[in-house]
């Protein structure tokens, strides 16, 4: 019974607290949104970097927010995308032909989740577009290459972002080569942005 009361009023938190969560996820989105699209936080070598205080201090003033919070919002990303980046390289994904669409859509969710820098529905759709393509001309890249595609192309196609996602962030995130994204990208026929 006291279990069942406090899980009640933990859910049940007040409007005043609701709108401080909400506003803590707006100003993480927005700072994100301005790393991915306007800064690059890999090495040449697609090593993960520190980011200077240049330009968190560039991010700050492109997104209106104090320098303490986008220094704090970046390291805890950065942070947590070097763990991601270590489970992806000794984590294989196993799938087959008929549970390929549902991980797919997992695994853009979680992503989604990670970094809010692209439209989750679009990206779904794109999702069963681009295995009708690949199964068109005959080509089966690695899941995370069809990850960052996917990403990639409705980024590309996102008529409400002037600036797009740089490349070298997109494979970063999904943990996938430039050889590999270059080449899934010229086979499919997509051009450069």
């Amino acid at each position: 019974m006291t279990q069942v009361e406090s899980n009640y009023y933990v859910n049940r938190a007040p409007i005043a607290q609701r709108t401080i969560f909400e506003f803590r996820r707006d100003v993480r989105n927005t700072v994100l949104n301005s790393l991915f699209r306007d800064y690059s936080f890999f090495s040449p070598d697609q090593k993960l970097r520190e980011m200077p205080i240049i330009e968190l201090r560039g991010i700050a003033g492109l997104t209106k927010i104090p320098v303490k919070i986008v220094d704090a919002v970046v390291s805890k990303f950065l942070t947590d995308l070097r763990h991601s980046r270590e489970f992806f390289k000794t984590n294989s994904v196993s799938y087959t032909p008929f549970s390929l669409p549902r991980k797919i859509n997992i695994y853009l969710h979680k992503l989604r989740r990670f970094a809010p820098v692209f439209n989750y529905q679009r990206a779904k759709q794109n999702s069963h577009i681009l295995q009708i393509k690949l199964n068109q001309i005959f080509l089966w890249p690695q899941f995370m290459t069809q990850i960052a595609i996917i990403i990639y192309v409705t980024d590309l196609n996102d008529p409400q972002s002037e600036k797009k996602i740089k490349q070298t962030n997109i494979r970063g995130l999904c943990g996938c080569s430039a050889y590999a994204f270059h080449r899934t990208r010229n086979k499919l026929g997509l051009g450069k942005y």
